[in-house]
């Protein structure tokens, strides 16, 4: 009896071990994943993940009728901020930092473009608003991503709800994103 109670407890650990982020996995079907997910359009669902983390309010993924899950995004709960942006800018540094520590180097673009009115740091909020001002991060195989959970790339972006709001994205692509997507261009254009 020691043996078979050791044994089931060996499995859910192995099973745990082998859930990767959010407790998903490439190539889960959407009823493994969640029953009751809410259809976005063909291949992009709102779900309920396994593994919930509390920084972040909704999930989406994308799921290919033959190759299931390719790719996962997290959204963040809203932050409020001032229109010098610290508390969201505060929030992306927090959570690259956790990415880092988990998945290695990554590469970082925090910049205003050229010649954007919005150069005042009071108007650091304004610049994200108006497409002047990005502050994304991103892992991949040139930056140095680990490989695990057959990750091709991981990307972290600030976006505004207005120059008070704000909110993180945190987007998970699989290595079957590129073929999932030609599949679904090649499935999308036979119907034409």
């Amino acid at each position: 009896m020691k043996r078979f109670i050791f044994g089931v407890f060996l499995l859910l650990v192995g099973i745990s071990l082998n859930a990767g982020q959010f407790g998903l996995k490439i190539g889960m079907t959407l009823n493994q994943i969640d029953k009751n997910a809410k259809k976005i359009s063909d291949t992009i669902y709102e779900v309920k993940v396994p593994k919930v983390h509390s920084f972040f309010e909704s999930y989406i993924v994308r799921i290919s009728p033959t190759k299931g899950l390719y790719w996962v995004k997290a959204i963040s709960k809203n932050i409020d901020t001032s229109v010098y942006g610290e508390e969201l800018k505060s929030s992306f540094d927090d959570l690259e930092n956790k990415l880092l520590k988990a998945y290695g180097k990554n590469k970082r673009l925090d910049f205003l473009r050229y010649e954007s009115i919005w150069s005042e740091p009071k108007d650091w909020m304004m610049a994200l608003r108006k497409k002047e001002r990005t502050l994304m991060s991103y892992w991949d195989k040139e930056t140095g991503l680990k490989e695990v959970d057959n990750l091709k790339q991981i990307i972290i972006s600030a976006y505004p709800i207005n120059t008070n709001k704000g909110y993180i994205t945190l987007e998970y692509y699989y290595s079957i994103y590129d073929e999932c997507k030609k599949e679904k261009a090649t499935i999308e254009d036979d119907s034409l």
